[in-house]
């Protein structure tokens, strides 16, 4: 399997957002990491998780092209049905659209899940 396979994770926490470019093995390849600046808003959080996954992408030389999905560990309740998470007091949330506000900016399928279920990966 070839780096073009790697996809982008990201950890959505109260204070930071972390993403990272991982090829199939692995193998983290690239590392981005912001303030979440959740008094912001929802939007802008969107935007700034947005910003982080580009760096991280630019950083691994990879194009964006080549990463073929993005994963979210958010935390909730979410609603994995529809993309959602549910509330989130640490960013003041409820509702939010997080999977179709990410699909739609960063132009990739966008799977979320608990970020203390994705932690364990």
């Amino acid at each position: 399997m070839s780096e073009a396979q790697a996809v982008i994770g990201i950890d959505l926490g109260g204070t930071k957002i972390y993403a990272a470019i991982v090829d199939p093995q692995g193998k983290i390849l690239a590392t981005s990491r912001k303030r979440t600046r959740a008094e912001l808003g929802f939007e802008a959080v969107v935007d700034r998780i947005v910003g982080c996954a580009k760096e991280a992408i630019e950083i691994s030389g990879l194009k964006a092209e080549e990463i073929p999905a993005v994963g979210i560990g958010s935390p909730g309740p979410l609603d994995l049905t529809r993309g959602r998470i549910i509330e989130t007091p640490n960013l003041g949330w409820k509702n939010a659209p997080i999977r179709d506000a990410l699909q739609q900016k960063l132009e990739r399928p966008v799977m979320i899940d608990n970020d203390g279920n994705v932690g364990l990966l």
